[in-house]
């Protein structure tokens, strides 16, 4: 006899922990760590055969790997640290736009961040301080609140902790879900003087401890913060690289890659890198993303300047002279390594690492390089062999050197400012911690409204949010995708175009936009372009597809919108994106005014009477086929009923032959015929007619 939990697995009930994240776990076609049967019919943790996470209603697609956040805030009535809901989006698209396969064709990772429509939870009690338990010098502890007593009080949403059954629902999500807090800042750190010793503002941007992390980069917004993160773009970008940079320590990767002592390295393309973890270093607004090659080595003792790191097109690289950080380079191109003016020589001894501002470099070090997306995707499998609830520290994994990789302190803005005084991005002669407009040369500083943004640097911001309706969508109907897109920044941004690949299962129909927006592309690829959006003005696109019918019910549908900028930088950057999914309605036929032209067989003389079904099928889109079939509550060939076969035939969808007999000592005999209805999807209903022969013509 089965056990209650694995007769419902096999009825298509939910799943349980073991064999949905454990090392029992049933097939997994994408290799997210999640079953197949996982992600359709949810997780039932304690095997009562209750689904207590539904992964399907929170878009996990079996076909395409699935990553789940829950993010949370902390909020009083004078501060929040809420991050814009373009923060979290530039993370989205990065994990979409990743260099990783799907059993759907599609590439790329879908971070799910559970939240509203801006990714995030809810707003938390404030603290000035916050730390995990045992981080933090005692000494300087104080107030700190303590993240593990956070997330016992507000992991998961309030309607889940109310929940009746909240202990099994909290506990399934916490073996799917890491959890993310943004806050003010972490404890201080304490310093030894004369006098005893002093606390001091660490500062640190994060901090990640097994799956999960904070971000506490609003102490880096204060009075003490570079001038040029006052601008709100720049908030969002130092923002978004914290973010994946702590959640890539989650994840399982470190400072470099593999390694968490070895860090600054120029040929490890990444935000786990603190060189590439803010936008601005060195002249070089890195683009959002972890690294995608193992670039070759570099062998500080002997570096080749000819070779450079060897890295794509497209990309540049920072690296350390005299222990300041360098001007940014092209990444595929020679490297002066060692600063004298030229790019030829073979043999170069540097130590091209160390960046004393950021608490970098050892003199002849081994640089390896390393492809942090290919890591990711095989640490999946990783977390699905041992199960989460197995594997705790998902994140701690063993770094290159052989050692345990622990939990490490994160940049802190000491690292951030003194990196900054030792750049001048635009060569005006006023370094980029000090600079109020650190991309365009304005050496005068000026600033007319005093809100220290220099006026010579308003820059152009868009923005991108959709909407989809109907969501659930029918089959067979239209849905209408609405794309609104703000210039929220000081500048015109011209031009710009939206891009939009719709879902295969939908077909294309119509385009249309405000602002003079161009419709175009072809088929289901969709392009629209702009030549100009002034500040603070909206435009809107409308895209309109139907449905195909064969989509089966309950199928998300996960569709992303794109805007670039494709002035001011590379066409291929881009400046923000969207996602919404839509769940897929398609109900089964409905089955009326089903009847048979014959509801009584008399006499009972053993012949094979014609009956005539009829019936109406109505289904939001066909085909639909249609059966019979017929069962009877006495046997073929029964005692006492004439010894003749077959007692039926199904002639056709319309029409069978029933027998008229039935046995003698019986009380009459009941033909039940089934009419059964299945669409294009497979969606399948029934109805039953009934045809009697009686015991005798009195009935």
């Amino acid at each position: 006899v089965l056990h209650a939990a694995a007769q419902a697995e096999q009825d298509g009930g939910p799943v349980r922990l073991e064999r949905c994240v454990g090392r029992e776990r049933g097939p997994d076609r994408d290799d997210d760590g999640f079953s197949d049967l996982c992600e359709r019919n949810g997780l039932d943790v304690n095997g009562d055969g209750v689904v207590d996470l539904n992964l399907r209603a929170l878009n996990a697609d079996p076909d395409h790997k699935d990553v789940f956040v829950e993010v949370d805030f902390m909020q009083d009535n004078e501060h929040t640290d809420r991050p814009p809901a373009r923060t979290l989006r530039q993370v989205i698209g990065a994990f979409r736009r990743a260099p990783v396969t799907n059993p759907d064709g599609a590439r790329g990772i879908r971070l799910h961040l559970i939240g509203g429509d801006d990714r995030v939870d809810e707003a938390i009690p404030h603290r000035a301080e916050l730390r995990f338990r045992g981080f933090g010098d005692e000494q300087c502890r104080g107030g700190a609140a303590i993240f593990d007593d956070i997330r016992a009080d507000f992991f998961g949403t309030r309607a889940e902790r109310a929940n009746a059954n909240a202990r099994n629902i909290l506990r399934a999500k916490g073996a799917v879900f890491h959890y993310a807090v943004f806050a003010h800042r972490q404890s201080d750190r304490f310093v030894p003087d004369p006098n005893g010793g002093h606390c001091v503002d660490e500062g640190s941007s994060g901090l990640a401890l097994g799956r999960d992390f904070m971000v506490t980069l609003a102490s880096f917004r204060g009075g003490r913060t570079p001038r040029q993160w006052r601008a709100r773009a720049d908030r969002i970008q130092a923002e978004a690289g914290t973010f994946m940079h702590e959640l890539g320590h989650a994840l399982g990767l470190q400072h470099g890659g593999s390694s968490r002592i070895i860090n600054c390295k120029p040929n490890y393309l990444s935000v786990m890198n603190y060189l590439f973890q803010l936008r601005y270093n060195g002249g070089y607004r890195r683009p959002l993303d972890y690294s995608r090659q193992d670039l070759p080595t570099l062998n500080e003792g002997a570096l080749s300047e000819p070779r450079g790191i060897d890295g794509p097109a497209g990309r540049r690289t920072v690296y350390g002279v005299g222990g300041r950080i360098h001007r940014a380079v092209p990444a595929d191109g020679p490297i002066d390594w060692n600063n004298d003016g030229d790019s030829g020589d073979r043999d170069v001894d540097a130590n091209v690492n160390r960046i004393v501002s950021l608490g970098c470099g050892g003199r002849g070090d081994t640089l390896n390089g390393f492809d942090d997306w290919a890591e990711l995707d095989r640490r999946l499998l990783i977390r699905a062999a041992g199960g989460a609830e197995a594997d705790p520290d998902f994140g701690v994994v063993a770094d290159d050197e052989g050692e345990e990789a622990e939990d490490e302190q994160e940049l802190t803005i000491e690292n951030v400012e003194a990196t900054l005084r030792e750049t001048d991005e635009d060569a005006d002669a006023v370094n980029d911690n000090d600079d109020n407009c650190p991309e365009t040369p304005n050496p005068d500083q000026a600033d007319s409204d005093a809100d220290g943004i220099g006026d010579a640097c308003p820059a152009a911001v868009l923005s991108i949010t959709k909407t989809a309706a109907p969501n659930p969508a029918v089959t067979g109907s239209r849905l209408t995708y609405t794309i609104t897109v703000t210039n929220e920044g000081g500048a015109a941004a011209s031009p710009f175009v939206v891009v939009d690949e719709l879902p295969a299962q939908l077909t294309f129909l119509s385009c249309e936009a405000t602002g003079g927006g161009l419709c175009g592309g072809s088929d289901n690829s969709r392009l629209v372009s702009f030549d100009s959006l002034q500040p603070g003005v909206s435009v809107i696109v409308r895209l309109t597809a139907a449905l195909s019918c064969p989509v089966p019910d309950g199928t998300p549908l996960a569709n992303t919108a794109v805007v670039r900028l494709l002035s001011g930088g590379a066409e291929d950057e881009e400046e923000d994106s969207d996602t919404v999914f839509v769940t897929a309605s398609n109900p089964p036929p409905v089955i009326t005014n089903a009847a048979v032209d014959t509801p009584t067989l008399w006499p009972a003389n053993h012949k094979l009477i014609p009956v005539q079904v009829s019936y109406t099928v109505k289904d939001n889109c066909g085909p639909v086929t249609t059966a019979l079939s017929v069962t009877s509550n006495e046997p073929i060939n029964g005692t006492g009923d004439g010894d003749t076969a077959p007692d039926w035939e199904v002639v056709s969808n319309r029409l069978v032959r029933l027998r008229a007999e039935r046995a003698g000592g019986g009380a009459g005999r009941v033909y039940a015929i089934t009419i059964s209805a299945t669409d294009s999807a497979g969606q399948s209903s029934s109805r039953q007619v009934t045809v009697t022969v009686p015991k005798n013509q009195r009935k």
